[in-house]
């Protein structure tokens, strides 16, 4: 991805009790005509995965966008917040080998985006495999997959 073909554009967030710790999150697009296309894995955005096309809403180019989907892809968002850093360091290491996986360290977050190719039993069994070495909350804020 290079710059000539992404935007990186501030979205707003909606918090509730000091949640997210930030009023938008910047996240990567690439033009398509009227849509934006979703490059990033949202860590606070919820409903939106990598793959999404949503309508550009801003009235100015460096305008904050609100959420309004033109067409969602069938990728799952998964956010896991780790108790530790030291669980963040283990857990991130294990996914990023298998799935696609950005991390924010400053607050021990993951989002990981689940392909539509892949089940969701496979990050089952990715974090099953750790045994219960780790400790961590997880969250499906944009769960598109049909198997449960």
């Amino acid at each position: 991805m290079t710059a000539e073909d992404c935007l990186e554009i501030p979205v707003k967030l909606q918090c509730l009790n000091g949640w997210p710790p930030v009023s938008n999150e910047y996240l990567w697009f690439k033009v398509l005509g009227e849509g934006l296309f979703v490059k990033s894995y949202p860590f606070f955005v919820k409903g939106l995965s990598f793959g999404d096309v949503l309508f550009d809403t801003r009235e100015e180019k460096n305008d904050v966008l609100d959420v309004e989907w033109k067409d969602k892809s069938g990728n799952s968002t998964i956010w896991m917040a780790c108790r530790s850093q030291d669980d963040f360091d283990e857990l991130y290491d294990c996914l990023r080998e298998q799935f696609n996986v950005e991390g924010l360290a400053e607050f021990n977050l993951l989002s990981v985006c689940l392909m539509e190719w892949q089940a969701l039993k496979e990050l089952d069994e990715a974090v099953e495999g750790l045994g219960n070495s780790i400790s961590f909350e997880i969250a499906y804020p944009s769960l598109r997959h049909e198997e449960v």
